[in-house]
């Protein structure tokens, strides 16, 4: 005697006794989990809540947890790179120094605070562990510049009297934006301040939610 298929057994069944099977779906097999699904769904029945969205999925569809780790530490890193001049762009316009060095400082002070402020907002919006390393890709992008120019200090490539903080510290811009240590400050330390201080922001933020 042929047994019948379990497309056929559920099929036989009433809505009460699918139900029946379906609120110990855990127990079955994934092919037989996902036959068993599609009954409930022909039928128009509703499964387990606490079931029916989790266990009718494939198992392979879950993404690791280190990917999604990723994805949202890449996400944050893209936040405090790109959204910061943003912020800063609107708050600039209410400084006007009236000097190289004043402008300087405005452009440290607004990239420092602004990204600090994002990352603080953000973490009281979407909590996610990945936000607080947000400044690993900046630094890893810093070191890739910073440590061949500190490694040259002796060659020819770099000018006498241009130190490695000249090179980044941004002063060199007053000797044109196309000069290299200008260059390495838009391109590399600023990427890096925002990095950090995004990273910052957020810790104060996880520790003033922590003290409540």
């Amino acid at each position: 005697m042929v047994q019948p298929s379990f497309q056929e057994l559920y099929s036989a069944k009433s809505d009460e006794e699918l139900l029946t099977i379906a609120a110990d779906i855990a127990s079955l097999r994934e092919d037989v989990k996902a036959i068993l699904v599609q009954e409930l769904e022909r039928r128009n029945l509703q499964q387990s809540p606490s079931q029916h969205r989790v266990d009718s999925r494939p198992a392979g569809l879950t993404p690791p947890r280190a990917l999604v780790f990723v994805g949202a530490l890449l996400l944050n890193t893209c936040v405090a790179l790109f959204c910061t001049p943003l912020v800063g762009a609107g708050l600039g316009k209410m400084f006007h120094p009236q000097s190289f060095s004043g402008l300087l400082w405005k452009w440290w002070t607004l990239d420092l605070l602004c990204a600090a402020g994002l990352g603080f907002s953000i973490t009281r919006l979407w909590r996610n562990r990945s936000a607080l390393w947000a400044w690993i890709v900046p630094a890893l992008w810093f070191a890739v510049r910073f440590l061949p120019v500190a490694l040259s200090g002796g060659n020819q490539s770099v000018l006498v009297g241009h130190s490695v903080w000249s090179q980044f510290s941004g002063s060199e811009c007053m000797n044109g934006l196309q000069s290299s240590g200008c260059r390495n400050f838009f391109l590399f330390t600023l990427p890096l301040v925002r990095g950090v201080s995004y990273s910052l922001g957020v810790y104060i933020s996880s520790t003033v939610a922590q003290s409540r």
